[in-house]
This record gives structure tokens, C-alpha cells and sequence, in this order.
């Protein structure tokens, strides 16, 4: 059934498009690795390299203080995903005139008296360093056009006039920053600081049509932050190889009571979704339905957290694991408590491909809504109360909560497959590419 759900569900990827970008060369600047894909970030970039290298010849290059591949991570980067180099961004506290004071203080204060300065206009400028090494890669080869993951690298490599540019976003700071703004009641000088980066971050993003010809953003709310600019939507999708990674899960069994949460344990609205699940929902939860479980599984789970969670009965911490199917056929439904935060979290996608629904806090659903719905292919949630609610009556209702999954597998294979998410790639970046040689 899941083949012919590929063959019935996907939509052919533009030959006009593809025929079109023969024989050009595309820059991929990326914030973070195509590989080892373990964060959603991460895999989107390995998505978006590989739905550009389905056209033409396409290079990485990486732009981050976080990305430190192993030897034997190098080796893949170069065989498989293009790489031609990584370079580390000058932090503020690097700069001048700021770096002479890291002599008497600590960086992390030193960055904040610059912030508290000069606003937040430094962290979207050119960097030097940056600038240098994308120029010096420019001089030795020419490329049709330079793809950014994310907003940072395409603004710190600086000028690159007379090539065509596309910038990927998923996550706005705008966005990130109104979500935190209502945290911060009664905290005057954080929510001031705050105001004045969201100020930055709003004013950056509605002049990006000043810097490159085309952005990708993952919902349609997300448009207006760009303004008039050309842009699309190009929407997260789960991150699978192959025709094989659609595979649905086995059906869990009538008496399966185990909840799962997927996600690192990196991101601090990942622990803060968690903790207050764990704190405020768990216990009730457990009242109801005894012989649950809740099982916790990501990257970054510290001794901390652990202790902290498998303190309340039935929560076990797992962390890392490889085979995700595992974990979904383990799970009886999966859990996404997160109200903050920004973008769009796949990991909803993801459960509903693999053949389980979801219990998900409403935020979180943000840029599906017009395709996933409350009681039809998984349970949203404006509060800890309906999750706890919606948990509670899944776990009991087995018949229930398998129709949802399926209706959601459905929608997710109709809706968000890779051969969608190359399809969109290739026809923009040939209506580009089409405009730039008219332009140059």
C-alpha cells in the first residue's frame, strides 16, 4: 500500500526546470551541516542541497562557530554533499573595538555591553572573516548563483554583486523574538533589550529583497515579514532517504499506553516544552491511565534532565537512538507540548508518516493548519489542559487514535513529500536564474 501511495500521491519534478539549470553551478552557504543530519535544522539543509543537486552541480560551503566535523565527517561532506570549506563567523566580542575589553572581562559581558551600546545592527552585517572567505571561493569559481541557508551567512559574506541569490528561512528572529516577548512580564531591562533586537530583526527582514532576488519561507504567515519581495513557500517536510524511509510503522496494539516525545534536547523550548509536560501534565495523566509511559528521546538529554524527569513514575529518558521506527512503533501516540518557539516543527509530520497521531500544543502546528485538523488526523491543544485531555482519551480510545493516524499518514504523503519539496526548488531557482540572465 505505501508504494502505490508514492506513486498515486507524488507530482513529477518540472522537466522544463530541469532542463533549464543543465550545466549551472549553485553555491549552497549553509549555516549549519547537510551531514550528520541529527537536528531538524540540519536536515533541512540536507533536503535543500539535495533537492538543488536533482538540477545542477552544486557546492557547500559552511558558515558556523557550531559545526566541527570528525574526520570521517569530512570524507562525506566531500564525496556526497559538495563540501569546499567551513568557516567560523567573528563573534562580537572578536571585533574591534570590543575585543580589547575581553582583556579585563569576561566575552559573554562583553557582548552585552556592545549590545547594550549599539543595539543589535552588528549581528547583521558583514563579517570580515566571512566576507574574505567567500570572496577568495568566488575568484576561483563561478557560479550561476548562491543559495543561503538561513539569513546570517548570505549577510555576513557580505557585496556579492552580479549573482543571482536565494535565501531559505525557517525560523524568523521576528518570529522567535514575539513568541519570547510575553515571557518576559515584569523583567523591564531584558524586555527592552529585547524590543530593541526585535526592532533590528523586523527592519532586516523587510529589506531582504535589498540583498537577493528570491527567500523561501515554510508557511504562509511568514510572507508579509518580507515584504514585497519575491517569495515562496517552501514547506518543512519529514526527513527520509529513499522511497523506503515512507514506510508506515506496524500498527501499535489496542493495549499500548506509551506516549513519545522526539526532539533535542539543544533547543531550550525543547526543555521547556518537555519540563512543564513532565511537571503539569504527566502526573494527571498517569492518574487516569495507570500503566502509561512516557518516553523522551533526543540528542543533548544531560544528567541534569534526566534526574530531574525519570523522577516522576513512568517517564523514562531514553535519548539518542538511530532507528526512529523503533521509537514510533513503540509509541501509541507521540506528544509535541511546545507553546514556544518559531518556525514549524516537522517532528508533527514525521509521527503522522510513521503511522502514529499526535497530541499537539497549537503553536506548534503552525504552517499546517490548513491541511492537518483537530479530530481528524490529530488532537491540538490551546493549553496544558487539552493536552492532558486529548493524551488521556487517545491512550483509552485505540480505534480513535489509529483513524486519526491514518488519516494523518494520508495528508502528510499527499501533502509534504520530498518530490514536492524538489518540485517547488527547481522551478524557482529556474525563474531565477531566467531573471538574472535577463538582468545581467
Amino acid at each position: 500500500m505505501w508504494r502505490r501511495e508514492l506513486e498515486t500521491m507524488s507530482i513529477p519534478v518540472c522537466r522544463r526546470a530541469a532542463a533549464r539549470l543543465e550545466g549551472k553551478r549553485i553555491l549552497l552557504l549553509a549555516g549549519g551541516s547537510p551531514w550528520p543530519a541529527t537536528t531538524g535544522g540540519y536536515q533541512r539543509t540536507n533536503l535543500l542541497y539535495r533537492a538543488l543537486a536533482e538540477h545542477s552541480t552544486v557546492d557547500t560551503f559552511i558558515v558556523s562557530n557550531h559545526v566541527n566535523p570528525s574526520r570521517e565527517e569530512r570524507e562525506r561532506l566531500y564525496d556526497e554533499y559538495g563540501f569546499v570549506g567551513i568557516v567560523r563567523p567573528t563573534s562580537l566580542h572578536g571585533r574591534r573595538p570590543w575585543r580589547m575589553l575581553t582583556r579585563f572581562v569576561p566575552a559573554d559581558r562583553v557582548d552585552f555591553a556592545a549590545h547594550a551600546f549599539c543595539g543589535w545592527t552588528e549581528d547583521y552585517r558583514a563579517d570580515p572573516t566571512v566576507a574574505a572567505s567567500v570572496g577568495a571561493l568566488l575568484r576561483r569559481t563561478h557560479y550561476d548563483l548562491i543559495v543561503s541557508r538561513y539569513l546570517r551567512p548570505l549577510i555576513q559574506a557580505g557585496s556579492m554583486p552580479g549573482i543571482a541569490k536565494i535565501v531559505d528561512v525557517d525560523d524568523f528572529d521576528s518570529e522567535v523574538l514575539e513568541l519570547l516577548l510575553p515571557r518576559l512580564k515584569g523583567k523591564w531591562t531584558k524586555r527592552w533589550s529585547l524590543k530593541r533586537r526585535l526592532w533590528t530583526a523586523r527592519r532586516t527582514e523587510s529589506h531582504l529583497g535589498n540583498i537577493c532576488d528570491h527567500c523561501w519561507v515554510t508557511k504562509e504567515p511568514d510572507l508579509p515579514r518580507v515584504g514585497a519581495m519575491s517569495a515562496s513557500v517552501l514547506p518543512n517536510i519529514p526527513f527520509v532517504y529513499g522511497k523506503n524511509g515512507y514506510r508506515p510503522v506496524r500498527d501499535d496494539s489496542n493495549r499500548n499506553k506509551s506516549i513519545a516525545f522526539v526532539g533535542s534536547m539543544l533547543h531550550g523550548e525543547n526543555i521547556q516544552g518537555v519540563d512543564a509536560f513532565v511537571r503539569d501534565c504527566w502526573p494527571i495523566i498517569r492518574r487516569e491511565v495507570p500503566d502509561a509511559d512516557f518516553r523522551i528521546y533526543g540528542t543533548g538529554l544531560g544528567e541534569p534532565l534526566r534526574n530531574r524527569w525519570v523522577a516522576y513514575k513512568g517517564v523514562k529518558v531514553v535519548g539518542f537512538v538511530n532507528d526512529l521506527d523503533q521509537v514510533y512503533e513503540r509509541a501509541a501516540l507521540v506528544v509535541v507540548p511546545l507553546f514556544g518557539g518559531g518556525g514549524t516543527k516537522v517532528k508533527v509530520l514525521e509521527a503522522l508518516m510513521k503511522g502514529r497521531t499526535c497530541v499537539v500544543a497549537q503553536p506548534s502546528l503552525r504552517g499546517y493548519e490548513s491541511v492537518l485538523h483537530h479530530q481528524e488526523s490529530l488532537w491540538t491543544a490551546s493549553n496544558h489542559s487539552e493536552l492532558i485531555r486529548g493524551c488521556i482519551f487517545l491512550l483509552k480510545r485505540p480505534d480513535i487514535r489509529k483513524r486519526l493516524a491514518r488519516a494523518g499518514r494520508e495528508r502528510v504523503m499527499r501533502h509534504y513529500t520530498f518530490t514536492r519539496f524538489a518540485h517547488v526548488v527547481g522551478t524557482d531557482v529556474a525563474r531565477i536564474l531566467d531573471v538574472s540572465a535577463q538582468d545581467f
